[in-house]
């Protein structure tokens, strides 16, 4: 009889010990009823390499080289924003402009 052992817990996305906090704006507001959405994250740089981390679940979203005199901020944000805003934007309702007939 061939009996499983005990399974490996999976291993658990952690943020940096020294995280830096970023926000992005991934979609504007469009008017009082819409007030857009902004997606919060974390970034850390370890050996020259940037990573980045969901604020939401501490999922990691990337990492990428970082040469010195780069805008490392800027970096983290532009990759939150771009790995963040994709797969959401099929599920956003759709705006129509006033006085439109639908």
């Amino acid at each position: 009889m061939n009996i499983p052992g005990p399974s490996k817990p999976t291993p658990q996305p952690e943020r940096p010990p020294a995280p830096k906090r970023i926000v992005v704006q991934t979609r504007e507001c469009v008017d009082y009823d819409d007030a857009g959405e902004v997606v919060e994250g974390y970034y850390d740089i370890k050996g020259g390499i940037l990573y980045v981390w969901n604020a939401r679940d501490n999922s990691p979203i990337g990492q990428q080289p970082i040469s010195p005199g780069d805008d490392v901020e800027f970096a983290a944000r532009k990759m939150l924003r771009e790995k963040s805003g994709k797969h959401l934007a099929f599920y956003q309702p759709i705006r129509y402009p006033r006085g439109s007939v639908h």
